[in-house]
């Protein structure tokens, strides 16, 4: 799965690739996030 992790105020995002997450349990459902907004002090 590909991520932007900002680690703090003023830093570029650091785009990385991290593990696949384990399957949801019975009770719970997973999401796909197509687009996401991030503050413009972050960009």
């Amino acid at each position: 799965m590909h991520a932007a992790i900002v680690t703090s105020w003023g830093a570029a995002p650091k785009h990385t690739t991290v593990p696949d997450l384990p399957a949801p349990a019975p009770t719970q459902i997973r999401l796909r996030v197509l687009a996401a907004g991030i503050h413009r002090l972050v960009q």
